[in-house]
């Protein structure tokens, strides 16, 4: 007769982890969205395809090459600071694209032993919709919010500015430069072209801008005539608004004559709303000072 004591330890099922409800929430989600019906081709081991996609060089270290999987990583790292630091110029793009390069080398290692008993289309198509996938759903998103939520580059004339955007609109003050986006517009023989424009706030809201045909004046401060401007009129910079000329932005595609059609469109261009706020220069980036203009 076998008592209690005799049963081997092994016949008891092994007790929940922690994070047992982690996996619990994650089969009941792939339930829920259908994505248990999802069956990978075979021959294809999930797990590291997902890694390989996230992890720069993983795809070599998995098949136990690690210098060159060191080597990818290493690489990698280099070109992204590359990236960062030469941002706006033609290195940073040069980075950028190395990258990739050294992320999608890896992936396609990767899916080549991975997916060794499928045909050489198949194996063609899966590398390329993980090319896809990295660029327009990883590395190019990423670069957008970026330039969106950290750091800007803006081409200004030779030299590239970088802005960041979480300058705080309200402490703009006249004297500032300050990086705004500037809509689409057209007039009679005037073209100004969307996207950013970059310039110092002459005025601010409330203040008054005269033109006469041999200056112009902010309240009481009298300053030399720019090209392009009125010839005689007064402007005040209404709330949450500041006067910026653009003298970057015209195009004139006609007669030269034309200034009184250049004024008209100019008025709403110069006049920049909070709104349309990008961010102000750093004083430095990285060991490189940036002078303003």
């Amino acid at each position: 007769m076998v008592g209690l004591h005799d049963i081997p330890k092994t016949y008891y099922p092994p007790r929940a982890r922690w994070y047992s409800p982690l996996f619990y929430s994650w089969s009941w989600f792939r339930r829920r969205v259908m994505l248990d019906r999802i069956k990978l081709l075979s021959g294809i081991n999930g797990c590291r395809v997902l890694l390989g996609l996230l992890v720069p060089g993983y795809a070599y270290a998995a098949y136990g090459q690690r210098s060159v999987a060191r080597t990818v990583l290493v690489s990698y790292l280099l070109a992204a600071a590359i990236f960062i630091i030469w941002l706006g110029y033609f290195l940073s793009s040069v980075g950028f694209a190395a990258m990739i390069s050294l992320h999608m080398s890896g992936v396609v290692y990767l899916m080549g032993r991975e997916s060794s008993t499928l045909d050489l289309r198949r194996r063609v198509v899966w590398s390329m919709l993980a090319f896809s996938v990295m660029c327009l759903g990883v590395y190019y998103p990423l670069q957008r919010q970026l330039e969106k939520r950290l750091v800007m580059p803006l081409r200004v004339g030779n030299q590239v500015v970088v802005v960041s955007p979480r300058h705080a609109v309200a402490s703009v003050k006249r004297g500032d430069w300050v990086a705004y986006r500037i809509n689409q517009a057209t007039g009679d023989h005037v073209y100004v072209p969307g996207g950013f424009g970059y310039g110092q706030v002459e005025a601010v809201a409330g203040d008054r801008v005269a033109f006469t045909p041999q200056s112009w004046q902010v309240n009481d401060r009298v300053l030399p005539r720019r090209r392009h401007m009125p010839a005689q009129e007064t402007w005040v910079v209404p709330e949450k608004h500041w006067f910026i000329w653009p003298d970057s932005t015209i195009s004139i595609s006609g007669d030269q004559q034309q200034d009184a059609a250049v004024s008209r469109l100019l008025r709403e261009t110069a006049m920049v709303s909070e709104a349309q706020f990008a961010g102000t220069p750093l004083r430095r980036w990285f060991w490189r000072r940036q002078t303003l203009p």
